[in-house]
């Protein structure tokens, strides 16, 4: 990737000293590895068990190189690096890798009880030196009751499946949020300078990865010749480990005020469900329509000892949803003077800022309907999406009342 920018002299905005001209020019590589290996063996138990076992590993690796060259001050007609009177230069690489490997094994019973149990090892350079690896576990059975000879509900009924899952999994810190940095500094030793090196950031050897564990439950059953289905699912995440900023005390001597630690935890939970049916199904006019939706609640179960974490709209405070939405409350206003404005004397707010709602939608709603006409070879489709349960902020009316517009 190529990012060229150039402005000549006398030509840009006049503001600063851009008007004075300026050239950038970037040039960046990305690199990506994959190596995946695996194997699968499948074994007849018995007339009516079958095991099936997975092994694999895998390779990942992520390279980012960038080098940047940039120039102020530039003479009249010139339009390179070269030419400008204060020259910058940079340079930054990112190198990612990970290692993995799993085995899975699977065992049905008469093809309509299924269990599974899998177990995934993976290591990351982005790791702390002091942390080896992270294990994921999972497991899952489903069970189609509709095959059972006690469950006889008449032709309507297609097929009826139960299933349950347990599984983790986890998200990699930044490729150098583990790693110590230092900075070049000066040393003053009996009256003299020296050059010498100070910690720019402390680093954190024990950094591991953010852990989350997903229990699911759900129900998925066709009807009336496979024209209307119906999937239920209950989900239940909990986020460990989640990566948090500490603030450093000062006397640490480090030009970092913060660093990453493995301390918060993030619960989610909630329902999805799916529901198709094929309305008319013939070859000259066909009509189908799909309703999906899914609620969430959201809720910061600990920051590990960190304060609260106060921003400018939103903040992070155990107890209530992340990024959630906090300000002073409006408790009432009057046009006390009657002159048909209501100005900032003529309202009332909380004394401290109050939780508002949830900056991401809690509610989701989507429906879609569609018709096939001519044997199937023309579609017709429109789609009706609703997201609620939270706040939008009106940053547009924000700019507008502090700028007195």
């Amino acid at each position: 990737r190529v990012d060229s920018d150039l402005c000549r002299f006398a030509t840009c905005s006049d503001f600063s000293t851009i008007r004075e001209g300026f050239r950038t020019n970037n040039r960046t590589e990305f690199f990506q590895y994959t190596v995946d290996v695996g194997a699968t063996a499948s074994f007849q138990i018995l007339p009516t068990i079958l095991s099936r076992t997975s092994v694999g590993a895998q390779y990942f690796k992520n390279l980012f190189q960038r080098n940047g060259a940039s120039a102020e001050i530039l003479p009249p007609g010139a339009t390179t690096v070269t030419q400008g009177a204060i020259k910058d230069a940079d340079e930054a690489t990112t190198d990612t890798r990970t290692l993995g490997g799993f085995i899975e094994e699977s065992i049905s019973w008469r093809d309509r009880l299924f269990l599974t149990g899998a177990v995934r090892f993976d290591d990351n350079s982005a790791f702390g030196a002091d942390f080896g690896g992270v294990v994921y576990p999972k497991v899952s059975a489903s069970w189609v009751i509709s095959e059972e000879p006690f469950f006889r509900f008449g032709d309507w009924l297609n097929q009826l499946r139960l299933r349950a899952a347990y599984g983790a999994s986890g998200v990699r810190p930044g490729p150098t949020d583990a790693l110590a940095f230092f900075e070049t500094a000066v040393a003053r030793l009996d009256a003299e300078e020296l050059p010498g090196l100070a910690l720019d950031a402390l680093g954190n050897t024990k950094l591991k990865p953010e852990k989350s564990t997903e229990v699911e439950v759900g129900i998925d059953g066709t009807f009336w010749n496979n024209r209307l289905n119906v999937d239920l699912t209950y989900y239940n995440k909990l986020s460990e480990d989640a990566l948090i900023q500490r603030v450093l005390p000062p006397s640490l001597g480090t030009g970092a005020t913060t660093r990453f630690e493995n301390l918060g935890a993030v619960r989610n939970s909630g329902f999805e469900g799916l529901l198709s049916v094929q309305l008319i199904d013939r070859p000259s006019f066909a009509w189908d329509v799909s309703l999906s939706g899914s609620t969430n609640k959201n809720v910061l179960e600990k920051l590990g000892g960190v304060p609260p974490i106060i921003g400018a709209t939103t903040r992070q405070i155990e107890g209530y949803p992340l990024n959630g939405y906090w300000g002073r409350r409006i408790e009432s206003f009057s046009d006390a003077n009657n002159d048909g404005i209501i100005s900032l004397n003529e309202i009332v707010v909380s004394d401290s800022s109050v939780f508002i709602g949830y900056s991401a939608p809690r509610h989701e709603v989507s429906l879609n309907t569609g018709v096939d006409l001519f044997n199937k070879r023309v579609r017709i489709a429109a789609l009706a999406d609703y997201k609620g349960g939270h706040k939008l902020y009106n940053n547009t009316e924000r700019f507008r009342c502090n700028s007195d517009l």
